[in-house]
């Protein structure tokens, strides 16, 4: 017959390891708890190339999955100015929620902040985009700024438009009309759109200057303190320590996709700033509650 004693020894022990293991578990929730309340959320979206429906093959990007509604954009973009988000521009964000330069301006207090990017210089922001948010603002007052990662080595003139290719980017001339209209936010996603993190320091730093060069050049803006292209986003969404060191040399802060609304907490990376990609197949509702998940100022 087992010694009675001993089962309740360890039985207790049992019980003393479960406590502490639940101890342990209701510490970790109600960190997570209070990092989620007292975080601000971010809400920045990424779009690629833009399709009117029935005429996809005038518009397929080098990744169709990744091609996304003009209906669809223009209903969503609606929706969010109807509901009065603040939509921000890649300094924005910097100065207000990454480095805190500046304070929050009283008038954005109750307001939940967004933004709205698009990668790889595909020609429908100038030709499908642009002229939504043009309307936009005629109808409805609200100047949303369009945050551009551009990749520079496929806007040479005689590239962009090349029947050649399979999809068609913007120029020069094209960034500097949507640029001096107050929409376009003209950042780098490196020159030639080169999967860095395969490539050597030199290699990365070449791009990236390039880059960021050209786009100044491009929009005759040489002050090294210019808010053009001093923000990155990371070319097929990776990035290493190597990457984002060399990245920090250049720019202010870079982006990436993780499938997260950006945190402004206790800590940020500026150098692994959220994204949510939004893709051919994401639904409106899916979009618009992710934007609702953002925090109220």
């Amino acid at each position: 017959m087992p010694n009675k004693k001993i089962f309740n020894l360890t039985l207790q022990g049992k019980r003393k390891i479960l406590g502490k293991i639940t101890s342990i578990i209701l510490i970790f929730f109600l960190m997570g708890l209070i990092w989620d309340l007292s975080s601000i959320r971010v809400p920045i979206f990424g779009f690629h190339d833009i399709y009117e429906p029935g005429q996809e093959a005038a518009y397929t990007s080098n990744a169709p999955y990744l091609d996304y509604s003009a209906t669809d954009l223009e209903i969503v973009l609606n929706q969010l100015v109807q509901e009065n988000y603040w939509f921000l521009s890649s300094q924005e964000i910097d100065d207000y929620f990454i480095s805190k330069r500046l304070a929050i301006p009283s008038s954005r207090q109750g307001v939940r902040p967004i933004a709205i990017s698009f990668d790889d210089a595909y020609e429908s922001v100038h030709t499908i985009v642009l002229p939504i948010v043009k309307k936009i603002e005629q109808q409805q007052g609200i100047k949303i700024p369009l945050i551009l990662f551009l990749n520079s080595g496929r806007m040479d003139e005689k590239e962009a438009k090349s029947s050649a290719n399979k999809a068609r980017y913007l120029t020069c001339d094209e960034i500097r009309e949507g640029f001096a209209e107050g929409f376009y936010d003209v950042q780098s996603a490196g020159k030639d759109h080169l999967l860095l993190t395969k490539k050597s320091s030199s290699d990365i730093e070449s791009d990236l200057k390039q880059s960021q060069d050209w786009l100044r050049q491009c929009l005759e803006v040489g002050d090294i303190d210019t808010p053009i292209a001093k923000h990155f986003a990371y070319p097929y969404n990776r990035v290493n320590a190597q990457v984002e060191e060399v990245a920090s040399e250049f720019h202010a802060t870079a982006y990436r996709y993780d499938k997260r609304l950006q945190r402004i907490g206790w800590t940020t990376r500026r150098y692994r700033i959220s994204r949510l990609g939004v893709r051919d197949n994401t639904p409106r509702w899916k979009v618009m509650g992710e934007a609702h998940r953002a925090s109220k100022l």
